[in-house]
């Protein structure tokens, strides 16, 4: 299945509830308008580097206005977590992650669920690849990494060194 046909439905692929499938698929939702050749390459960069089924639900998700801080014009995350964990309750068991992307000027920049990550799109492209590989890296296992890797906090890598695909594949 190509990633076009997964942008032209909402929800492609959603497994039943405890499907053996369930853990190794990714949903991607948007915040609000993301650009598609971003999208697309998100999608590309999980499925080479972390061999994880990716689905995009194009559906934007409604951010409260109560969720903005007016004095610092910036988008409280901790709020916008807590309605995004309510809105997918019934869905959360079927993924590995649940990403939510947009362009957003956020006040905690790395604040997430087990589950559920926030990352603003208005930042380089490659910090937000980083930023999505290293929080899917960490939820399968992965550590920090001292080869020039994507899991080296240090290191510019948006791919994962062979030490670190070994350990992917072991887990």
């Amino acid at each position: 299945m190509g990633l076009g046909d997964t942008l032209r439905e909402p929800y492609l692929g959603i497994s039943e509830k405890g499907s053996p499938e369930a853990p190794t698929k990714v949903l991607i939702s948007l915040l609000n308008t993301v650009d598609r050749e971003k999208l697309i390459r998100i999608n590309q960069f999980i499925n080479e580097e972390f061999k994880l089924q990716t689905f995009t639900k194009l559906e934007k998700e409604f951010l409260p206005i109560s969720a903005f801080d007016w004095k610092e014009l910036k988008y409280n995350e901790e709020l916008i977590l807590k309605r995004l964990d309510d809105r997918i309750a019934s869905i959360r068991d079927n993924f590995l992650a649940i990403i939510f992307i947009g362009e957003l000027n956020l006040i905690k920049p790395d604040n997430s669920r087990d589950y559920i990550y926030i990352v603003s799109t208005n930042t380089p492209e490659d910090n937000a690849l980083k930023e999505i590989g290293r929080k899917l890296g960490s939820k399968l296992g992965l550590s920090s990494c001292d080869h020039e890797c994507l899991m080296n906090p240090t290191s510019s890598s948006l791919t994962l060194c062979n030490s670190c695909k070994s350990k992917l594949k072991k887990g």
